[in-house]
């Protein structure tokens, strides 16, 4: 909460700091002596209202301006401040504030620079004057050439008389140029590249400068030597606060020219009152300190040839001619390839090792070793490293990989693939991550430093200005980067570890080319063995049974069934555990065994074969066969390249898998008892320690594991019979089951039996021909008869539900998260005392599909939905057939509006409107999943449709509740006035999906006043439209059908609601709009409002976007490195946002639109797809990178389909891990949902595409733009 500009007074002193206090200023009355000063010194400020009405009281623009920019600066007591102090600096107040109020922008650059650099904002308040030039300057942000830096530094120091003199005053030049590029930087005007070449051309015009100065004092008319640059500066990707790293070369070395050298190193490193240009490094030179400062070629050749390191030959990988004598730096460097690219490889790569290890070893001793941005492991030093060690490896045979610029080497490195695609994003968003943390922390006070801040709060201040919300994901980031390059480092420069002899043991206890044999007659398998046991084994129930009670443990005994098989008979003795029989099902079934008979008794009581069980013992008879997995990689259409290598490897480690089977076969009934009495043992410790729950999640997990190998194909509906038998005397219930068989069946039943509180206490199962034939006797968890008609309806439907849905289980993309779900809705649904009609539903194979199906898919609809509200929703997914077909938007308009009619009071049309959105988003998203959405974008096209209506009918809502208060905004000739709501990214597209925010801002036609008892302006009232439609649509979680309104004319500084004159102004040619926000305006389409103002709108956006006929790439790619770096994981991909991600085709073919769209108007459109068509239509994109960049924008898009479908995060885009589970459930979802044609595994090869169509739109529009 901020005072109110009227209540700055002395009089509400204290009530003015205790609301500060609450907003999180630490010093609330420092920040209330602020704001009072701040408004003593503004004038000009009355209240102006119509004649006859009350007017409302409203603040200057400005503060209201400067309030929304505090309540979101990281610093806002730090913001205050500086603008404060900025106003007392000015030369006049009435100079601060009318920049301010004709500016607002003004003040957010004041905000951004105060909590980003205190360097940066010092420059501005000792010069106030500079900030009007930065924020009304449009050239700005303009690219400068080397020889327009040399032009205006010449201009600079022509009135100085003296040596002195000019240097001082080439110091207050460099310094204003510093601040311009960094509030380029801090604003995303330039991205890191652009950046650090505007540094870098900026000191090769000092140079030049100091040079000519130099030669000018000692009477010469020409340089004698020819100056190159090394390191960061020869490569043109020098710091804020970089040394510049310099060699001198001259034909003739003589005296004079080392004179001339040391003067031109103390002008450039000599501190005068304006401070120094650059700390100048000589120790690349041959010799280093010993030798002279300037060399001639020959002698610096022999150098190379004879006497220099490896490091110094790969220092000159970065040598450029910044100044002085031309030619003979030229004909230096063209000698160097033969002298830097006879390097052996091992050399090199032992030399480099060496090197980056020395390095770490002084940091270690330093503690700095996780710290240092630098040199640490996994940072800038790594990437740079490994990169010239490539240059020198395979320079020789290939001269195109020789660039100075390590970004630029890293692009050729990879076109030559000598590093893969996945290897060179990871790098080249790692070296861009750490590059810009070394540039915040230089900024902070024009310091060099490369190491992150040990103090809690400079760590917070530095996520600030990196926009993080806190160190903690600054520091996550870090440590993500880190990783991802130094494996990479590892892979090309470590030494190849010494491997041990892989352990090529089977994991299991049975042979993986053995089928199982459905037509054996297992029953009769069972009774003989049992009727005749082996020799050894005629007391081997009655010796399990004393064993287990004598340690209260498991222990199990095996044994081959008969010399033809392949089955074993298992024995099974344990203390009575609660679930017990769903853990030996789970254990067999984690060993792949599958149970073919089976005879189960918890003490007291006597089995079929007369064995005697005593109380609370557990004892079971099994046989069980062998199931042998289905790979599925095998099932999935397209598998990768990358899937087929691994499939090779897993060829090649199935002969020993399969010699280890062979070679435990002889011994195999004591292996496998061993191998499931360890296993339960475990089993039976996990439920004393921790419960059943923690058993149950063990089992499920390793079930569903087994589960997804078997992908077996479902028939269409699952046959069972449950007959239930009530006790006619004694305590048991009798279930007989029979039906289809399938896989792991009666694990689940076992499970679902125990969690719904029954106690199995005999088990007789039978298998045979593909048919179950079990009876179960069951009783409460209490030993209890299961008498009541609820108990004995929730018993059988329990079974006859598992049965169904298990079936289906195979055919889902994510089976655990099926069963976990389906198990959770139907304990929910058995709490309505409508459940007997659900259940009856859910014995629908349609629905019971269906419902495995989604719970399968998508953890976003079951968590936002059914979970939530399954009475209300789950009558949708019980009726398949009715979500065939999709609601038009006039029944979706008439549905509605009855719904908002019929409530009885504003509130509770609100959440009409509330209900209405979530039940009709369930059903587009149900629609969806189950596939009836039809081709790729109708599923966009109905959500977006749907918020059209939402968002429509609450702008109704919110405009006649305002009506009420304060009258309907009037123009002067009493006609109303028109609004419309302009809606950008993925709802001005039609492109929304799962998950997607709906960005918009309004417009209105033209400032003026409600017509109400109080009255307030148009601007006012619209502001307050926008922000009760903000608040009163309720989103589920952050960013779904959330409104966003950060795409506003001035972003945080500016209004919901503008008039149509206020955006042209904006958006023009001379006006303040940041080339993004220009950008975003090609996603603009209009909802709601008069057809009239409407087309005004689209005329004139129209006009504003294609007539400049420009797209500023550079503000572009600032961008992107700014979204990789706060949202991409280090070492990861981001389907959206990672280079060649989603974003980069939207915004090659936005920068298509921008530059081109006035010459072709078919490019004129809010849709990604269309305006793709269109550019290739126009011959702007050829027919065989349109089919390209086409399938890989339409696969990215399915890609964020699904993860999203799943998720239900509009943020979390990070594709899993290709080893990972989730990676595999991902390419069945993307197979399930969209039949997708493309792998997941290509995945990196379709961003490549991606890359590279941007590449070739860029030069296409500069083309263009010529």
């Amino acid at each position: 909460m901020f005072p109110s500009f009227d209540k700055l007074i002395e009089q509400e002193f204290a009530q003015n700091t205790r609301l500060l206090s609450t907003s999180g200023f630490p010093d609330a009355d420092e920040a209330t002596s602020c704001l009072m000063r701040l408004r003593n010194s503004a004038t000009g400020a009355h209240d102006v209202g119509i004649s006859g009405t009350a007017v409302a009281p409203e603040e200057p623009l400005w503060y209201a301006t400067l309030l929304r920019i505090l309540q979101e600066s990281p610093s806002p007591d730090l913001a205050l401040r500086t603008v404060d102090e900025f106003v007392r600096k000015s030369d006049s107040a009435d100079d601060a504030f009318g920049l301010f109020e004709k500016t607002p922008r003004s003040l957010e650059v004041l905000a951004r620079l105060s909590c980003g650099s205190p360097f940066l904002t010092q420059c501005v308040l000792s010069q106030p004057a500079t900030l009007r030039e930065l924020t009304t300057e449009r050239r700005t942000a303009d690219m400068k050439s080397r020889e327009d830096f040399r032009k205006e530094a010449s201009e600079a120091i022509r009135n100085c008389s003296t040596t002195t003199e000019k240097l001082t005053e080439l110091r207050s030049y460099q310094k204003r140029e510093i601040l311009r590029i960094g509030m380029c930087d801090a604003f995303g005007l330039f991205d890191l590249k652009f950046v650090t070449l505007q540094i870098s051309l900026l000191a090769d015009a000092m140079v030049q400068e100091c040079l000519a100065i130099a030669c000018e004092d000692r009477g010469l008319s020409a340089p004698p030597f020819s100056v190159l640059a090394l390191g960061k500066h020869g490569g043109e990707e020098l710091n804020y606060s970089s040394d510049i790293d310099l060699i001198l070369i001259a034909e003739n070395p003589d005296g004079t020219a080392q004179r001339i050298a040391r003067t031109l190193i103390d002008g450039l490193s000599q501190k005068l009152a304006t401070g120094f240009l650059y700390r100048v490094d000589m120790r690349l030179r041959p010799w280093g300190d010993a030798g002279p400062l300037v060399s001639s070629p020959k002698s610096y050749e022999e150098y190379l040839k004879s006497d220099a390191e490896l490091w110094e030959k790969q220092a000159l990988l970065k040598a450029r001619v910044v100044a002085g004598d031309p030619h003979t730096g030229i004909r230096f460097l063209m000698r160097l390839p033969q002298l830097l690219f006879a390097e052996v490889s091992d050399d090199v790569l032992t030399n480099v090792r060496a090197m980056k290890q020395n390095i770490e070893d002084r940091l270690q001793k330093a503690g700095k070793l996780e710290s240092e941005v630098k040199l640490g492991a996994g940072s800038i030093r790594d990437i740079e490293f490994l990169v010239q060690a490539l240059q020198l490896i395979h320079g020789g045979s290939e001269p195109r990989l020789a660039s100075a610029n390590t970004m630029d080497a890293l692009v050729r490195l990879a076109e030559f693939g000598i590093v893969d695609a996945g290897e060179y994003r990871q790098l080249q968003e790692g070296y861009v991550f750490f590059r810009t943390i070394e540039h915040a922390l230089q900024l902070l006070h024009n310091q060099q430093t490369h190491e992150l801040p040990t103090d809690p709060v400079q760590r917070e201040w530095l996520a600030r200005r990196l926009d993080y919300p806190g160190e903690d994901q600054l520091l996550t980031r870090f440590s993500e980067h880190r990783k991802a390059v130094r494996h990479i480092f590892d892979s090309y420069i470590a030494p190849p570890p010494v491997r041990d002899t892989p352990d090529d043991k089977a994991e299991t206890v049975v042979r993986p080319d053995v089928e199982s044999r459905a037509d054996v007659n297992t029953k009769s398998l069972l009774h003989n063995w049992m009727a005749a046991p082996p020799d050894g084994y005629a007391q081997a129930v009655e010796q399990v049974m004393t064993d287990a009670l004598q340690h209260d443990d498991c222990r199990v005994v095996c044994a081959k069934s008969d010399a033809a098989t392949d089955q074993l008979i298992v024995i099974i003795a344990a203390p009575e555990t609660r679930g017990l029989l769903s853990m030996v099902c789970g254990v067999f079934f984690s060993h792949r065994l599958d149970i073919r008979e089976g005879a189960t008794v918890v003490g007291p009581g006597v089995n079929r074969f007369g064995h005697s069980v005593p109380p609370k013992t557990f004892l079971g008879i099994f046989l069980v066969t062998e199931k042998e997995p289905e790979h599925p990689s095998s099932t999935v259409r397209g598998a990768s390249k990358a899937s087929a290598a691994s499939s090779q490897k897993t060829r090649q480690h199935r002969a020993a898998r399969q010699a280890a089977a062979a070679d435990a076969v002889a011994n195999r009934p004591a292996t496998a008892a061993r191998r499931l009495q360890e296993k339960l043992v475990k089993l039976l410790a996990l439920h004393r320690s921790d419960g059943s729950d923690a058993v149950q999640n063990s089992l499920l997990q390793t079930f569903c594991r087994r589960l997804e190998e078997v992908r077996l194909p479902a028939a269409p509906q699952a046959d069972i019979s449950v007959d239930v038998t009530l006790p006619q005397s004694g305590e048991h219930t009798r279930l007989d089951l029979e039906g289809d068989d399938s896989f792991g069946f009666f694990f689940e039943v076992a499970n679902a039996l125990t969690i719904c509180g029954f106690r199995i206490n005999m088990a007789d199962l039978g298998a045979r021909q593909g048919r179950i034939n079990d009876v179960l006797r069951v009783t409460e968890s209490d030993g209890r008869a299961v008498t009541s008609q609820e108990r004995v309806d929730e018993l059988r439907t329990t079974v006859t539900l598992i049965k169904q849905f298990t079936h289906w289980l195979p055919s889902v993309t994510t089976p655990r998260n099926a069963l976990l779900r389906f198990r959770d809705l139907q304990h929910r649904l058995m709490k309505d005392a409508r459940w007997q009609d659900s259940a009856v539903r859910l014995g629908n194979p349609k629905v019971l599909r269906a419902v495995s199906r989604v719970l399968g898919m998508s953890r976003y609809l079951w968590e936002d939905f059914l979970q939530v509200h399954p009475d209300q929703l789950f009558p949708l997914l019980t009726d398949p057939d009715q979500l065939q077909t999709r609601v038009t938007r006039k029944e979706l308009v008439n549905e509605c509006r009855a719904k908002i009619d019929d409530a009885a009071s504003s509130d509770e049309g609100w959440k009409a409107l509330n209900s209405f959105k979530d039940h009709h988003l369930f059903r587009v998203d149900l629609r969806h999943v189950l596939g009836h959405s039809g081709q790729f974008g109708e599923f966009s096209d109905e959500v977006t449709q749907l918020a059209e209506v939402v968002v429509e009918a609450a702008c109704c809502m919110a405009f006649e509740e305002l009506k009420t208060q304060f009258g309907a905004p009037t123009l002067p000739n009493s006609d109303p006035c028109d609004f419309t709501l302009a809606a950008l990214g993925k709802f001005g597209g039609i492109e929304m999906g799962f998950a997607s925010d709906i960005e918009i801002f309004l417009v209105f036609e033209q400032e003026c006043r409600t017509d109400g008892a109080v009255s307030i302006s148009a601007s006012s009232f619209f502001e307050r439209l926008v922000t009760q439609i903000q608040e009163r649509i309720e989103a589920r979680r952050k960013g779904i059908f959330e409104l966003d309104l950060r795409m506003r004319p001035y972003g945080q500084a500016g209004s919901a609601a503008v008039s149509l004159s206020t955006l042209q102004k904006y958006f023009g040619p001379n006006g303040d709009a940041w080339p993004y926000e220009r950008q975003s305006l090609v996603k603009l389409r209009c909802v709601g409002g008069t057809l009239k103002l409407r087309q005004q709108l689209d005329q004139t956006v129209r006009h504003l976007l294609y007539s400049a006929q420009t797209f500023d790439f550079d503000a572009m790619r600032a961008m992107r490195e700014k979204q990789i770096r706060q949202l991409v994981r280090g070492g990861s991909v981001n389907a959206k946002l990672s280079s060649g991600g989603l974003v980069d085709c939207e915004y090659s073919v936005q920068a298509l639109q921008l530059t081109f769209g006035k010459r072709f108007a078919s490019l004129q459109t809010s849709n990604t797809i269309k305006a793709l068509t269109a550019a290739n239509g126009e011959g702007l994109v050829s027919d065989s990178d349109y089919k390209q960049v086409e399938k890989a924008y339409r696969f990215l898009r399915e890609l964020i389909d699904c993860l999203r479908m799943e998720r239900g995060d509009a943020e979390d885009l990070t594709v899993p891990d290709r080893d990972s589970p989730d990676f595999l459930q991902l390419e069945r979802r993307m197979k399930a949902v969209h039949d997708s044609p493309i792998s997941l595994g290509e995945l990196e090869t379709q961003m490549s595409r991606v890359r590279n169509f941007a590449q070739q739109v860029e030069i296409t529009c500069r083309d263009g733009q010529r």
